[in-house]
Order: C-alpha cells, then sequence, then structure tokens
C-alpha cells in the first residue's frame, strides 16, 4: 500500500505503528546512504534518523505547523544538517561531503520559532542519549513523572507502593544525571565546576517539595548567595524537562522496532519508492539535478543554515572537571526508604491486639510508642521477629541508627524468618549512615550474593561505595 506525506504525519501524530513502520523502511534507505556518504556509523546514522523523527513529532503536534515542502526533503535536510553539527561537536567538519549542498536548494523557509525543536542543546542530546541505557523500570517511572502523574498515581499504574516509586524516581533520576555529567562530550564543552559534593538529592528533594519547611527556607537563603547552587538548580530543572514522556517513549519502541525489523530481514531497500529516492539522491552526489527538483523552493534560508550548523551549547558555567560525589549520607538518603507496615493481624487475641496498637503507632510516626508495644511481645510468639524488625525500623525513624543496629545483628543470626534479608538491607543502610562503611560493604556482599529482593539494589550500592 502506498502512503502519502499527509498519511505519514498523521500516523506519526497517532503513534499509528503500522505506518510508522511503512514510513521508517521507505526513508531510512537514503538517510543510510547520506550519513555513510559522509562518515558516519551504523549507530550514528540510526541516532540521526531516530533523532529526526523525535522532532518531526513534536512538529506534527504544534497545530502551528505546516509543512510546506515534500517530506522527503525535509527527512534528508534535516538529518544532514544534525549530522553536521554532530560532526562539529566531535571536531571532524573535515570528514563533510559537498555533495549534499545540493539538496538544500530542494528546500523551503522554516519559521524561526521552531527552530528549537529542530535544534536539540547539549543537555538534551546527552539525556536523549543516556536515556536509553537505563533499567526499563526507570525509564518507564521518569516517562511517568514526565507525563506528570502523581506518586500515587504511577504507583498504582505499576502496583507498586508509592515508597518505592518516589525513592525509586531519585534514583534513577541521579542515574541520568550522573551519566550525562560524565559524559566525555559534556566534560570536554564545559568550563566551570556547578556541582558542589552531595548535592543532587538535596535538590531533588527541593523539586518534589520533600524538604521540611525549616530546611526549604535555609536552602532557599543559600540559594540568593550561592550562584553555583542555582546553576546545579537549573541544570536538574533542564534535565527534568527534556525527559521524554510516555508519548514519546512509545515513539521511540516503534522506530526501534521498525528498525530491528528491517535489519533483521536484511530490508535496508524494501520498496520501489525508495529505490528511486535513493537514486535520486546519489544522482545529487554525481552532479546530476532531475528537472523536477527546481520546482521546489528553498526549504532552509540562511538564517536556519546558520541556527543549524552553529548549535548552542549549553550554559557555560558547567565544567569538565566534576565529580559526582557519592558520600554516605547522599547514599543513605537516595535508597532509604521507610518500610510499610504489615497492617492488622486479624487473630483475635491480646498478643494480635497489641502488635495491631504499635503497628497502628508505627503507621502515625508515633515510633516511641511503637517500640514500647512491640518491646511488650513475647519471644514465643510467632510475630516476634517480625515485632523486632518494626523496633529497629522505629529506631531508625529516630535517628538512632545504633539502637537499630543491636537490633537488626540479632534479626540476622537467624535465616528462617520472614525478615531476614529486610533486615540485612537496613542494617547495611544504618551503617552507611554512621559511615561504617566496610561493614556496609559486608553486607551488601551477602545481600548481592544470594537470591533476595534487594540483590540489585545491593550491587547498586557497593558500586557506589567503591
Amino acid at each position: 500500500m502506498e502512503f502519502t506525506d499527509n498519511d505519514y504525519l498523521t500516523a506519526i501524530r497517532n503513534n499509528d505503528s503500522a505506518v510508522i513502520n511503512a514510513f521508517y523502511k521507505t526513508y531510512y534507505p537514503v538517510v543510510h546512504y547520506i550519513i555513510n556518504k559522509n562518515s558516519g556509523s551504523a549507530e550514528d546514522i540510526k541516532d540521526i534518523f531516530q533523532d529526526t523523527c523525535e522532532s518531526l513529532l513534536k512538529l506534527v503536534k504544534n497545530k502551528d505547523f505546516e509543512l510546506t515542502c515534500k517530506l522527503s526533503v525535509f527527512l534528508y535536510s534535516v538529518c544532514y544538517k544534525k549530522w553536521q553539527n554532530e560532526l562539529r561537536l566531535r571536531k571532524n567538519t573535515s570528514l563533510l561531503c559537498s555533495g549534499m549542498s545540493a539538496l538544500n536548494n530542494d528546500c523551503v523557509d522554516i519559521p524561526v520559532e521552531f527552530y528549537d525543536i529542530l535544534d536539540m542543546n547539549l543537555e538534551e542530546k546527552l539525556v536523549a542519549k543516556h536515556f536509553k541505557e537505563l533499567q526499563e523500570d526507570c525509564q518507564k517511572i521518569l516517562s511517568l513523572s514526565a507525563d506528570n502523574h502523581t506518586t500515587k498515581e504511577m504507583a498504582d499504574m505499576l502496583n507498586t507502593s508509592e515508597a518505592y516509586v518516589k525513592k525509586r524516581k531519585s534514583m534513577c533520576k541521579g542515574f541520568l544525571i550522573e551519566k550525562v555529567l560524565n559524559d566525555p562530550l559534556f566534560l570536554e564543552t564545559k568550563e566551570k565546576k556547578i556541582y558542589a559534593e552531595g548535592s543532587f538529592y538535596i535538590i531533588e528533594k527541593y523539586i518534589n517539595n520533600d524538604l521540611d519547611a525549616r530546611f526549604r527556607e535555609g536552602f532557599e537563603q543559600k540559594m540568593q548567595t550561592d550562584d553555583s547552587l542555582k546553576s546545579q538548580l537549573q541544570f536538574q530543572l533542564a534535565i527534568n524537562k527534556y525527559i521524554p514522556n510516555s508519548e514519546t517513549l512509545k515513539f521511540r519502541n516503534i522506530l526501534n522496532n521498525a528498525h530491528n525489523e528491517m535489519i533483521a530481514n536484511n530490508e535496508i531497500i524494501n520498496n520501489s519508492y525508495s529505490k528511486l529516492e535513493l537514486q535520486r539522491v546519489k544522482n545529487i552526489y554525481e552532479g546530476k539535478r532531475d528537472s523536477d527538483n527546481g520546482k521546489n523552493k528553498r526549504f532552509l534560508n540562511r538564517t536556519w543554515l546558520y541556527a543549524a550548523a552553529t548549535i548552542i551549547i549549553a550554559v557555560s558555567i558547567y565544567t569538565y572537571n566534576y565529580v559526582f560525589n557519592y558520600s554516605s549520607e547522599n547514599v543513605y538518603l537516595a535508597y532509604y526508604e521507610k518500610y510499610e507496615s504489615p497492617g492488622n493481624i486479624r487473630t483475635i487475641n491480646q498478643d494480635s491486639l497489641d502488635i495491631n496498637l504499635s503497628i497502628s503507632y508505627y503507621d502515625k510516626g508515633e515510633y516511641s510508642k511503637a517500640i514500647d508495644g512491640f518491646y511488650s511481645i513475647d519471644s514465643s510468639n510467632s510475630a516476634y521477629q517480625m515485632a523486632h524488625f518494626y523496633i529497629a525500623m522505629s529506631y531508625i525513624e529516630l535517628k538512632q541508627s545504633e539502637k537499630a543496629i543491636s537490633v537488626l545483628n540479632e534479626l540476622t543470626k537467624d535465616k528462617r524468618h520472614s525478615y531476614y534479608y529486610q533486615s540485612n538491607w537496613y542494617l547495611a543502610l544504618s551503617y552507611i549512615q554512621l559511615e561504617q562503611t566496610e561493614k556496609a560493604k559486608s553486607v551488601l556482599n551477602l545481600l548481592v550474593n544470594a537470591e533476595n529482593h534487594y540483590k540489585s539494589k545491593a550491587k547498586e550500592v557497593l558500586d557506589k561505595l567503591k
């Protein structure tokens, strides 16, 4: 089935996977030829084409945008311009071929208000690059957050707790920012240090309104006199802006599926239109202009050419010598979350009533009362280990880590109870909070070397403590 330009634009606007698949297989081969001719690798070609497709998605979502030339001309021109910018960032402009200059004569003017959609700044480019490297659950949580879903809505959609979503979101954002800040391209283009030690998690809590009133007031007062802190906040807000929403993430998946299917079936050229287009572009490189080409108007005016060729690279206050510091306090803040209560015990006896009352105190944040109640549970009761685990959790919430460690150490001596791995996890975090790193590593290694819910988290923490 043959599709018109309008069919393709409508499909992109509506995330129609079948038509987008046809669009991909129609235009990718020609872009492949153009970028390959100009020293691009297979991965470069895929990234440039999909980046251009995402730009097109943003454009078609804008009701004021109107494509005033052939879709093919738009795609080839923008892909080439993006590749020009990429080579300039890599300082490899000598690899550019002059053959594409003729293509620009096929183009029409594009309004200046759409330049920022077609031109990604460095941070946006690096977020797009490194977002793909995050684990699937991180991508999902961050994209749902970009949709402006509340923590409760996200928890319901992911069938998990609000506490987990909140903490995991912060961790995933940290992973993404770390990747961006340590990207060689970022390090090469920044001039000053912007990140003070331990600033990310505090700023993230500030953005999410998770700082208590007194701490928030102090943070805002410091920001009035600390330009570096202001810059850090602006940077993290910018990263939030560039995280793809669910619709963009779905679009990316459709593009990737189309690409993988095309490669698997060896379909770089799969229809007559692609063959004709490819021959037309080859003719341009060879200096053979089709008689019809003069009919198209110029797509990119001189202003656009200069804008595309000299992409503005981020704010100069960022740094190449940035060091992302994982202090013990920051690791603790990133990974600690209050353990949820088990809910009421249904057995009707005095012990269960005492436990339920203590659980109620724990849920309400009355931890001293919860501790007193849990300590009343006799060692012969089947809920003894559970009660002592929540005693430890209450001590942690009261910032009495040493007392929590004492209780948790006892719980970790017996592997048979259902709170064994939880006890080890919170024991490790308590050691981290007290900066007893070697003891924390010993417990974390135990979790990494056993099959349990905390295995992946324990590995992440170990990596940060090295």
